[in-house]
């Protein structure tokens, strides 16, 4: 949940010689966790919703203020935050890979608990995203 496996998505771009800017966003500064892990990978950019740490606001307006020559952004969080993003990045003809966070109470996708609803084609199917995720194409996914 959160920045905590976008860590583990950060080091492997790295190790692939892939330069990245990293978005953390959070209430209060007191909220903003794995920054030091951060700092020494990616450019990090930090606001928080009270001005506590980084800049005053929420992420998605910093991350509309300066995104720029990207080929690609990869977002988690709360579905409205993700949601933006996908606005923010669509915008600017940029592709989208979210990492979708649901309630997950079996985790072997019997339950249907965690479904999420995605265009294929012309359909619109729900894929489960214990089993069929968690990473979703922001452009395929109905929110």
């Amino acid at each position: 949940i959160g920045a905590a496996p976008m860590l583990f998505l950060l080091k492997r771009l790295v190790e692939e010689g892939i330069k990245v800017d990293f978005y953390l966003g959070a209430l209060t500064e007191n909220e903003v966790l794995l920054i030091d892990e951060i700092k020494y990978l990616a450019k990090v950019h930090v606001s928080t919703d009270d001005g506590s740490l980084g800049k005053k606001g929420r992420i998605t307006d910093l991350l509309r203020e300066n995104l720029k020559d990207v080929d690609i952004v990869y977002t988690c969080g709360p579905k409205p935050m993700i949601k933006e993003v996908v606005k923010i990045a669509f915008d600017k003809s940029i592709s989208v890979q979210m990492s979708m966070e649901e309630n997950m109470a079996c985790g072997v996708g019997a339950c249907l608990c965690c479904v999420c609803k995605v265009k294929t084609g012309e359909r619109i199917e729900y894929k489960r995203v214990c089993v069929e995720g968690p990473v979703f194409d922001g452009e395929n996914v109905v929110m």
